[in-house]
């Protein structure tokens, strides 16, 4: 007879083996998965290179078809941008093709794309020509009209009346693109001609020269009238129109194409987890039924001797079942037979056992080793808690050097702002809330922009949308340059939305998006204008009234609110009240712009909620909104670290042992 040992290990590896089969499917499976899965994020890598190509096509016509410098070199980093991306968008669906992972369904529609991008590669690469064929100022087309036209100027016989007249429907056309200007062109033309023909003061040699000149001016800009009709930028026509048309369809085939993905991946899914699933249960029947072998081959005697056994203790080790020896020579038949052997040593030896054995030595013995145990894991785990608080902090730490390098330094603050100051108290070590300033120079004068963010949370939650918060705001005014507050955030929110990737949501409204408040200034001190775009937080003002046009800030009355306080007056602007980072690129045009006319040694004050929504005071309550406001009137004549000073120690006077509750950023300019 084979040992128990023998067949328990045959059983063993049996077991083992479809174990094994079992991992290798299951492991098999999850590898499809993931290849499946990874349709959807290659798409949309191929979404977010055609919206860049798109984005290169629209600066390339915003910045280039007016630049002097790309008619003359020939070369636009925005045409070289974008041939890049195409490249990279035809090298990205051929590698969808070839993946083969893909439905006819899905095959046929992304070839679709393929040809709809061939085709509006082919109209942009087209436009491109044409645009270099009419050329700006004194480039192309328009710079050989311009020459003719300065010819004309400069014949002393002719009107300069007419010439101008015929500048100004030049213009005028090409500005507004109106059919009506090239029928006043060309009546003033056909003017000019009669009265060079009549005029018997020139030779008729001159009189021909002068007419060819002119006609040459008029076939030139008639030629520059087909080519703007044909490119449509302005009008957005021909060309630009057959673009956008090219555009659309790109959306709405790429929009098909994710559908049909879905669907197929959808449907391989099932698939898959039904294999799974049936592989499982067949797994799960023949585990049951190595068990049930297990138990039949080997238990039933076993439960005899355990019954024995439990027999002869219940009794105090005093009776027994007197079974007979049975054959064999198995592990289970030694034991039996050992067993028996066994209970009659006990009984021959209990009574002595018990007379030397002190159960209460051995009750207080258990005791005593149990409190022991019980105090050892206690300091242990006091040891672990301790270490893993010195890691959280420490890693807080670290994680605050890496937010604050992103904050502007205090010299940088200063000069950027010239005459300001920040009030920063983040509640933990890291902040939710971040400022922000950037200093640009135009030819209106110098701008100074600056901002404060509060985003959703704080901590580290809060820390890392704040860095997002400042990827986003930097990328909008330094790579992108907008100045405009409301277009940088705009720009924000499609950033935010883009990266956090709610786009993916199908707009499913029970899906919860983290975003941020947000106000943004930019001040212009030589024209004494401020620009501002708020997101669910106003923008504080404060000046002395000492003249009755002070009340003028050069906005509706529905956009602020004023509050008069003795001999100064207080505007709050009312912001848009929408959080920014949630909504749609379409949506993100609700963010609303306002210019405010402002005077010397005006404050203004931009805050995050922290510091209004503080709880203290004899009270115990919030400090609130208006609380504040009267503070920023006692303190605004003050210079600007006085303030600072001021607002700090009302701050910790206010809270004093409670609790802070958020994080508080208040930044204040003077103009």
């Amino acid at each position: 007879m084979k040992s128990l040992r023998s067949q328990l290990l045959l059983i063993l590896t049996g077991f083992v083996f479809v174990s094994i089969l079992t991992g290798i499917y299951i492991a098999r499976h999850f590898q499809e998965k993931a290849k499946i899965v990874s349709l959807s994020d290659e798409l949309s890598l191929f979404e977010l290179s055609l919206l860049k190509a798109f984005k290169e096509q629209e600066n390339f016509f915003n910045f280039e078809t007016h630049n002097q410098a790309y008619f003359e070199s020939k070369e636009s980093v925005y045409l070289t941008n974008y041939h890049s991306i195409y490249q990279h968008l035809v090298n990205q669906s051929h590698e969808l093709l070839k993946a083969n992972k893909l439905d006819s369904t899905s095959l046929i529609t992304l070839k679709q794309v393929e040809q709809e991008l061939s085709k509006f590669d082919s109209l942009f690469r087209l436009t491109t020509l044409v645009i270099r064929e009419r050329g700006f100022r004194n480039y192309g087309l328009e710079g050989n009209m311009r020459k003719a036209i300065h010819e004309l100027e400069e014949i002393e016989v002719l009107d300069l009346v007419d010439i101008l007249m015929l500048r100004r429907h030049e213009k005028d056309f090409i500005l507004r693109q109106d059919p009506v200007y090239l029928e006043r062109h060309q009546f003033i033309a056909n003017i000019l001609r009669k009265k060079i023909a009549k005029n018997s003061l020139i030779k008729k040699q001159t009189k021909d020269s002068i007419l060819s000149t002119l006609n040459n001016y008029t076939k030139l800009f008639s030629l520059l009238a087909d080519l703007e009709m044909k490119i449509g930028l302005k009008s957005n026509t021909g060309l630009k129109s057959e673009l956008n048309s090219s555009i659309n369809q790109l959306s709405n085939l790429l929009n098909d194409l994710k559908t049909a993905i879905k669907n197929h991946q959808t449907a391989l899914l099932i698939q898959q987890n039904f294999y799974v699933l049936l592989f499982l249960i067949a797994y799960i029947v023949l585990s049951i039924f190595l068990s049930f072998k297990v138990s039949k081959q080997f238990t039933q005697r076993l439960r005899v001797l355990s019954n024995r056994i439990n027999y002869f203790v219940n009794t105090n080790f005093t009776s027994r079942l007197h079974l007979q020896p049975i054959g064999g020579n198995d592990e289970v038949t030694i034991l039996w037979n050992n067993i028996m052997k066994m209970e009659q040593e006990i009984v021959d030896y209990l009574a002595l056992f018990k007379e030397k054995v002190d159960e209460k030595t051995l009750e207080l013995s258990f005791k005593n080793e149990k409190i022991e145990l019980q105090n050892l894991e206690l300091e242990k785990k006091k040891k672990e808690s301790d270490q893993k608080n010195k890691d959280l902090i420490d890693g807080m730490k670290y994680g605050w050097r890496l937010q604050s390098a992103l904050l502007p330094s205090t010299e940088r603050l200063n000069k950027q702002l010239k005459e300001g100051f920040v009030f920063f108290a983040p509640k933990d070590i890291v902040s939710g809330d971040v400022y922000w300033s950037h200093k640009a120079l135009k030819k209106s004068g110098e701008e100074s922009l600056f901002s404060v963010i509060d985003c959703t949370g704080h901590g580290v939650p809060g820390a890392f949308m704040s860095i997002l918060a400042i990827n986003a705001i930097n990328d909008a005014a330094i790579n992108k340059r907008h100045r405009e507050p409301h277009h940088i955030i705009q720009s924000t929110n499609n950033y935010v939305y883009l990266t956090m990737k709610y786009h993916l949501n199908n707009n499913d409204s029970n899906l919860s998006k983290d975003g941020m408040d947000m106000v943004i200034c930019n001040l212009n001190r030589q024209q004494n204008t401020l620009k501002y775009a708020g997101a669910n937080r106003s923008l504080i003002l404060i000046r002395e009234a000492v003249k009755e046009g002070d009340l003028e800030i050069g906005l509706k009355k529905k956009e602020y609110k004023v509050t008069e306080y003795n001999k100064y007056l207080l505007f709050e602007i009312k912001p848009s009240k929408n959080t920014v980072g949630t909504l749609s690129k379409e949506l993100s045009h609700n963010f609303i712009g306002k210019k405010i006319t402002v005077k010397p040694n005006d404050m203004i004050y931009l805050t995050s909620d922290g510091y209004a929504d503080q709880f203290g005071g004899p009270d115990n309550k919030k400090f609130m909104t208006k609380q504040l406001k009267k503070v920023f009137i006692l303190i605004h004549e003050l210079d600007s670290s006085k303030q600072k000073e001021v607002i700090k120690q009302r701050f910790q006077n206010w809270k004093r042992d409670n609790e802070q509750i958020d994080d508080v950023s208040i930044l204040g300019v003077r103009v």
